[in-house]
């Protein structure tokens, strides 16, 4: 009879780890609350602050870095370029400006949404 080994194996003898097999204590959120105990509040309201704090500046930086990006796409597509080349350079940098647009969006959406009741829910 032939017997199946379940446990996945290496090729080069180690069990392979999961790392979502594995319980995080480097977050902070995971300190917090190996720190709280039964008499001090809970530190996840600060926790979860601080998260919002990082998050709006994600945001806000991405803004910025769009913004210098929408700059460098105007320069760019003034240039004067004709031919099917300069067609598609010139498609292409409308393409790119929409992204950008889209990623604005995205960033102060992300920003008004992090500030919003829903984000704590």
């Amino acid at each position: 009879m032939t017997q199946f080994n379940t446990a996945p194996q290496s090729p080069f003898g180690q069990t392979p780890s999961s790392p979502f097999r594995k319980r995080t204590t480097d977050s902070p959120l995971a300190r917090a609350v190996e720190q709280a105990n039964g008499t001090a509040p809970c530190p996840c309201a600060d926790v979860c602050r601080d998260s919002q704090d990082h998050v709006r500046a994600l945001a806000a930086s991405t803004v910025g870095i769009v913004q210098d990006a929408v700059d460098a796409l105007r320069t760019a597509g003034s240039v004067t370029w004709e031919g099917k080349a300069g067609e598609r350079f010139h498609q292409t940098v409308k393409e790119a400006m929409t992204l950008a647009d889209a990623l604005d969006r995205g960033a102060h959406d992300t920003a008004r949404f992090i500030d919003s009741a829903e984000a704590l829910a």
